[in-house]
Order: structure tokens, then C-alpha cells, then sequence
């Protein structure tokens, strides 16, 4: 019974780890896109101040 357990407990954590994983990667792709959308508004930015 204990084996079961151990068992049980063994693939909880590593379905936890495994979302933990996953969650960061979203972040990390958010974060990303959010920094690609700033960098791209400021050239805009920079474009037109510097035609304006």
C-alpha cells in the first residue's frame, strides 16, 4: 500500500513541476512578444521625430 503511495505522490509532484515548466514558457513568450511590441512602438517612434 505504501508503495502505491509513493507511487501516487511521485506523479503529483511531476505533474506540478511539468505545469510549473509550462507556465514559465508562456511568461517567457509573453514577455518577449510584450518586449518585440515596445522596441517596435519606440522605432516608430524614433522614425517620426526624426521626419516629423
Amino acid at each position: 500500500m505504501k508503495k502505491n503511495e509513493d507511487m501516487i505522490e511521485k506523479q503529483s509532484r511531476a505533474i506540478v513541476d511539468s505545469s510549473i515548466v509550462a507556465s514559465h514558457s508562456l511568461l517567457f513568450f509573453h514577455n518577449q512578444f510584450n518586449t518585440k511590441e515596445v522596441l517596435s512602438v519606440l522605432e516608430s517612434n524614433r522614425r517620426r521625430a526624426r521626419h516629423g
